[in-house]
């Protein structure tokens, strides 16, 4: 493993493939999973979080124009 420092405090690590892979064995890869794997863990109405909590998250707006 390499440490990375900025002013002297560590700020990230590298490491070899095995070691990553046997760190991310079983992580979520992506959003939804992670989202699942939280809401099976924890009562959402428990935690004071409505099933419209996300609602209005995402902004819908198509964006602007771009000329590639």
């Amino acid at each position: 493993m390499i440490e990375l420092t900025r002013h002297g405090e560590p700020v990230a690590m590298i490491v070899s493939c095995g070691t990553y892979d046997r760190l991310a064995a079983g992580r979520p890869t992506n959003f939804w999973e992670a989202y699942e794997a939280f809401t099976a863990r924890y009562d959402l109405e428990e935690l004071g979080v409505g099933d419209d909590f996300l609602e209005g998250v995402r902004d819908r707006d198509p964006g602007r124009d771009v000329k590639l």
